[in-house]
């Protein structure tokens, strides 16, 4: 299975990550759920603004692609 999912992510102050949501998903709806857990566990850096640590939303396109051997 292939398809890339673009996943909206809420970094928190902290470079925790919030809420997830997906805003183009795959035709598989395992690789939607798969790039949003892959998310959950990843430690940002908090985005700055006037020298302080702001929550940021971004999205980001997770590929999925096999690779031949």
């Amino acid at each position: 299975i292939e398809g890339t999912v673009i996943v909206q992510v809420l970094i928190n102050k902290d470079g925790s990550t919030g809420m997830t949501k997906v805003l183009k998903g795959a035709e598989d709806a395992s690789l939607n759920e798969a790039a949003q857990a892959a998310l959950k566990d990843v430690k940002w850096k908090p985005a700055i603004a006037n020298e302080k640590a702001v929550a940021v939303k971004v999205a980001l396109p997770i590929v999925f692609k096999l690779e031949a051997k």
